[in-house]
């Protein structure tokens, strides 16, 4: 399997994993052709939040880290035990926040992880580097008087692009490359010369417009979603950019204002997916834009995933898998039961 953008490793000798909202870690045997459940929820917490997996990504060492909204899970596959780390207010070496929005893994083999709730009026949050010689994290705040620190303190995106460059979205409309050895934040904004704007400015209390993904496409052009505000394609050679909304005029346009995903097929093409009541699949060609309905009840898709055998595997809301064929250009749904996966949204895979 091809494994959806910033999401770790793809789990090559042991399956898939799949995040799931009732406490539960699927991983998919190809040999067998049968999931097997890990189950955290009774372990670890009864609390809820803890069962939502928003992330998932496999270290260096072969463990599964799970991001959810009550703190990190760390999977010891060999042993199947889980550690959880949350927030101690008495630890200032612990997780900032417990709401856990984004795990991505660095070129290095460091593992980072955004925190904070954009639709909370709680400000709190923070970007934390995990040190694995201490078992502990590193952290990094907004500060009103440092121009070189993060926008606001709710990560809503991490990525490391080919020039390893690396990049942190949050939420204000904040974009920022951060420079790890001085430990600082360039906030991307706007250049008059080459009229490109990345870094939106907006007012300090609107949450509800962030960066909700970054994707670098096989020519390694970036294409950075946002919540509330479209798709923005970047050319980082040239500095230039160019704007992609909603027009209800356009049929070839972006479906929806708000976009929550992109993925890249081994053919090229890009798919996306959109949220909102008319939220729905799409597919970019030529920088144009094909929209394909689901279902009439889907209205969310959390995540994509490429066969070797060209289908597509698209995670929604209403606890299906969609398998569309890109060579044939047909498509079929599976419901839980028929694969043995337990009735639960499927929000993400490695």
């Amino acid at each position: 399997l091809v494994p959806s953008r910033g999401l770790g490793d793809v789990y090559k000798r042991q399956g898939l994993g799949g995040g799931l909202e009732n406490g539960l870690l699927d991983r998919f045997d190809y040999k067998t052709e049968t999931f097997q459940h890990y189950d955290f929820s009774t372990e670890m917490t009864t609390n809820m939040k803890a069962h939502f997996v928003v992330d998932i990504l496999e270290d260096i060492n072969g463990d599964i880290w799970l991001g959810t909204h009550y703190g990190i899970h760390r999977l010891n596959i060999q042993t199947g035990i889980f550690k959880q780390y949350l927030h101690n207010p008495e630890d200032p070496k612990s997780l900032s926040h417990n709401i856990c929005t984004t795990v991505y893994k660095d070129s290095e083999g460091t593992l980072w992880f955004g925190t904070g709730l954009w639709w909370s009026q709680s400000s709190s949050g923070g970007l934390n580097r995990y040190r694995p010689e201490t078992d502990d994290f590193d952290h990094y705040y907004h500060d009103p008087k440092n121009p070189n620190s993060l926008k606001s303190n709710i990560i809503t995106e991490l990525f490391e692009d080919s020039s390893n460059n690396f990049w942190v979205g949050t939420t204000n409309g904040g974009l920022h490359i951060m420079n790890k050895q001085e430990h600082s934040f360039e906030r991307v904004s706007i250049d008059s010369k080459r009229s490109y704007q990345l870094s939106i400015p907006i007012k300090p209390t609107d949450t509800n417009t962030f960066v909700q993904f970054i994707h670098e496409d096989q020519q390694q052009k970036l294409w950075i979603g946002y919540h509330n505000r479209g798709i923005t394609y970047y050319d980082p050679d040239t500095k230039r950019s160019k704007d992609y909304e909603s027009d209800i005029n356009d049929p070839e346009s972006l479906p929806e204002k708000s976009v929550w995903s992109l993925y890249q097929s081994q053919d090229g093409t890009l798919w996306g997916s959109s949220t909102g009541a008319e939220g729905t699949v799409f597919k970019i060609k030529k920088r144009s834009f094909s929209n394909y309905k689901l279902s009439s009840t889907t209205n969310f898709v959390g995540s994509f995933c490429e066969s070797i055998d060209n289908k597509l595997w698209i995670g929604t809301n209403e606890e299906d898998l969609f398998q569309l064929d890109l060579k044939s250009n047909t498509r079929q749904f599976f419901k839980p039961k028929s694969i043995e996966i337990p009735t639960s949204i499927i929000n993400t895979t490695i």
